[in-house]
């Protein structure tokens, strides 16, 4: 049951891919490209990207995962330790959503980034905003002793500011880091909101609050 997606939920994803298909579109110059998603889910993007023309290619380490992944899309998603995946190809484009802020080991994690990048690749990521209405709203009423601002620890391990993303990867990338509520039509997440999330949502959106800090950008030699 946790794995299902209501119909409610798939036209989410096929919003969101549409939409992000035409800012990567954009980005990379061309219509036809290649897609890796590191930490893709049960591969519900990655379906609808399909579907557009995406050459697309997803990993994720929950084996419980994948399994609903490949009957989606098969071979397409792959149960790997991005870390220790062979480079056997390089993808136009690389996405990982809510990723980062569960790794131990950043400058590695973009070390890799880079390897399996096209020379003239894209990336596209996002994590929890440290500066966003609920990470601010939580540091003044902490109700929940694991929560650290933006993070819940165990589960997430680092928080980032957008000069800690452009530390890590602007030398390789010319990026573009933004705040983004967690109902954008583009940005956003799937979560079907209730009418005080919605409410919130328009909230930290005029507030330049968002839930989450996007970043997206190509590689700097072939801007």
């Amino acid at each position: 049951m946790l794995l299902q997606t209501t119909p409610a939920q798939v036209k989410r994803y096929a919003t969101l891919a549409q939409r992000r298909y035409q800012s990567y579109r954009q980005l990379l110059g061309r219509s036809a490209f290649s897609m890796l998603e590191i930490g893709c889910g049960a591969g519900e993007l990655g379906a609808e990207f399909t579907k557009l023309g995406v050459n697309y290619h997803g990993v994720n380490i929950d084996a419980r995962i994948v399994e609903t992944g490949q009957r989606r899309l098969g071979e397409r998603i792959k149960l790997s330790d991005f870390f220790k995946m062979e480079i056997d190809r390089r993808y136009d484009m690389i996405c990982f959503h809510q990723v980062l802020e569960h790794i131990t080991e950043p400058r590695l994690f973009t070390e890799r980034v880079c390897e399996f990048s096209m020379p003239e690749g894209g990336i596209h990521g996002d994590v929890p905003n440290v500066a966003g209405l609920s990470a601010l709203l939580h540091q003044i009423i902490p109700l929940d002793s694991r929560r650290f601002g933006a993070i819940i620890l165990p589960h997430h391990q680092l928080v980032y500011e957008p000069k800690t993303i452009q530390h890590l990867f602007g030398q390789a990338f010319r990026l573009k880091t933004f705040d983004v509520k967690i109902n954008d039509p583009t940005w956003g997440q799937v979560n079907e909101l209730g009418c005080a999330m919605r409410a919130y949502s328009a909230v930290s959106g005029v507030l330049n609050a968002g839930t989450n800090l996007a970043f997206i950008g190509k590689r700097r030699e072939f801007q």
